[in-house]
């Protein structure tokens, strides 16, 4: 499935017969509707893999598979809260389970002996040993080629140690019954002390913020609506450039200190309409503020062009935006936190799930690209002045390669030098097919022109 080839769709495949080994093992045979809800959930978790491997998707890969694995043990038993709890404990759980069954073979041959002796013994002497001689076989061929000759293994150490820890990362999902007890334990969480200091937070304290957080936050408000909003001439001394780029990253920071200020608050506040009205005021003030600040954002990738971070930044003020919406629901409803807390959770997941089906390497380099035509063109070995570095567009890797081969079908004009060029998507074997992968190559094969420029 893995030795020697890129991760692709074998990833799903070993996912599958996983949950299949989980299945078997539990020694479960009635199917019920919830184990049917579980399976779709576990399978929708696989897709972002199947679609492109990268550290997002193997997030959701390796939640799907822990979902569903405590799902099967726990016989689907138990709340929402409960099952993530669970999930967490498996993960405890596994690495002490393992060294346990590994150690089995090893007691029963010296049953007769003080196991605790024995390791205080030898434990670190061989630990070191065993560290020492991986070093030795990985820095000296020669080295390797006498172990394996003397311990009569023949094949490569990197491989046995790869399957030793599939197998190590493998061995708890198939033992789950032997945990199964354990995960059901719930966290003994110690209960923070409260601050002996009442006058932090009371009435009177959230009246007065409230009061001079709504009159600052008018302030700035009112500038972002004569400076950003319409377009007025700024002092002298301060750029477009700084204006658009200062404001925007500090502005989410006020606005998260915003949002739990509104969290810590809202027990004073939830039966006094007065005060109601002051923080959804300010709650709404915030809203605004995010709004000036992807605009800032904006109005740095018109000038400068757009990167992972700036894609990234403007969905974090997005969804900042949104959970300050949810904390505005949140006090017209009078819920608690962990209600909101919930669904703030939800909203990340979902947001992040999405994102991992996204090719942004693409969709920067054809916002990069489009902005001005000619502005990255390599010409006699020099490269014409650049404002965003046209070594980024090419250091964006194999996902980008569409792009920048319709810019050079279009124009004429190469983005990359010669040996700065992105590879071309390789799919060697099945195993290491995904389907942003295949749809890039498809794309690029469509013309043989374009596939020529590359």
């Amino acid at each position: 499935m893995f030795w020697g080839y890129g991760a692709g769709v074998s990833l799903v495949l070993f996912g599958v017969a996983l949950a299949v080994a989980v299945w078997l093992a539990s020694g479960r045979r009635d199917w019920r509707r919830g184990d049917t809800l579980a399976a779709l959930v576990f399978g929708v978790g696989l897709l972002p893999v199947l679609d492109y491997v990268q550290g997002l998707s193997v997030l959701f890969y390796i939640g799907s598979l822990t979902g569903f694995a405590v799902w099967v043990a726990l016989n689907g038993q138990g709340r929402l809260a409960d099952l993530l709890q669970a999930g967490v404990r498996f993960w405890l759980l596994a690495p002490k389970q393992v060294l346990r069954d590994a150690g089995t073979g090893g007691q029963a041959v010296v049953r007769a002996q003080d196991m605790r002796g024995l390791l205080r013994a030898w434990g670190l002497p061989v630990a070191a040993s065993v560290i020492f001689l991986v070093l030795f076989v990985a820095g000296n061929p020669v080295f390797e080629n006498l172990v394996f000759r003397l311990s009569g293994i023949d094949g490569d150490l990197s491989r046995m140690l790869f399957w030793a820890l599939v197998a190590a990362l493998v061995w708890p999902f198939l033992v789950l019954q032997k945990i199964r007890q354990r995960m059901r334990v719930p966290f003994d969480i110690p209960q923070a002390p409260r601050l002996s200091v009442p006058a932090l937070f009371n009435p009177q304290s959230v009246v007065n913020s409230l009061v001079l957080f709504n009159l600052m936050f008018a302030l700035q408000t009112g500038l972002d609506v004569v400076y950003l909003w319409g377009h007025a001439e700024l002092p002298s001394g301060v750029s477009a450039a700084a204006f658009a780029h200062r404001g925007a990253y500090p502005l989410v920071l006020t606005a998260l200190l915003a949002g739990l200020f509104a969290m810590v608050s809202r027990p004073y506040v939830q039966k006094r309409r007065g005060l109601q009205a002051l923080l959804l005021l300010w709650l709404g003030q915030n809203v605004a503020l995010m709004a000036g600040a992807v605009l800032r954002l904006d109005l740095y990738v018109d000038a400068y062009g757009l990167t992972y971070l700036r894609v990234a930044a403007f969905i974090w003020m997005g969804m900042v935006a949104a959970g300050l919406a949810l904390i505005g629901w949140q006090v017209l409803r009078g819920a608690g936190n962990g209600w909101m807390l919930a669904r703030m959770a939800g909203l990340l997941v979902v947001v992040l799930y999405l994102c991992s089906f996204v090719n942004f390497a693409d969709m920067i380099a054809r916002f990069n690209l489009s902005r001005e035509p000619d502005i990255y063109a390599v010409q006699g070995g020099g490269r014409a002045p650049v404002r965003l570095d046209g070594d980024y567009i090419c250091g964006l890797g194999p996902m980008a390669m569409p792009a920048i081969a319709n810019y050079r079908q279009q124009t004429g004009q190469a983005v990359c030098a010669a040996g700065n060029m992105p590879a071309y998507p390789q799919i060697d074997n099945w195993r290491e097919w995904g389907l942003r992968m295949w749809r890039v190559r498809r794309y690029l094969a469509t013309d043989t022109e374009m596939e020529n420029t590359l």
